[in-house]
């Protein structure tokens, strides 16, 4: 419940785009979101101009495994604390130390 209020929460901000770096999920049952300048790493894709919305990023040139090019268009809301949600799963920015679980 608290993943659909943040998402909710968050669509109707006017959230800038994340800051760069590792966002490993809470749970760590999630692959991470690599934010990096212009693009995205998310889902197993990695994506090349990456435009954000409010709850939304968009790519047209997204690389998944074995070379194949694809579109993006998720839901990727961000908290005030700048925590992202995506897919019901919330992600946190990763300080230094180990990876993500």
């Amino acid at each position: 419940m608290r993943a659909l209020a943040l998402i909710a929460a968050a669509a109707t901000a006017g959230t800038p785009a994340p800051a760069p770096g590792l966002y490993c999920s809470l749970s760590g049952e999630r692959m991470p979101i690599s934010i990096r300048a212009g693009g995205i790493g998310i889902d197993g894709l990695d994506c090349a101009r990456a435009v954000y919305s409010p709850g939304r990023v968009r790519s047209e040139a997204c690389y998944a495994n074995g070379g194949a090019v694809v579109t993006l268009d998720v839901e990727l809301g961000q908290t005030a604390d700048g925590e992202l949600i995506h897919d019901m799963e919330i992600y946190r920015l990763r300080g230094a130390g180990a990876p993500c679980p």
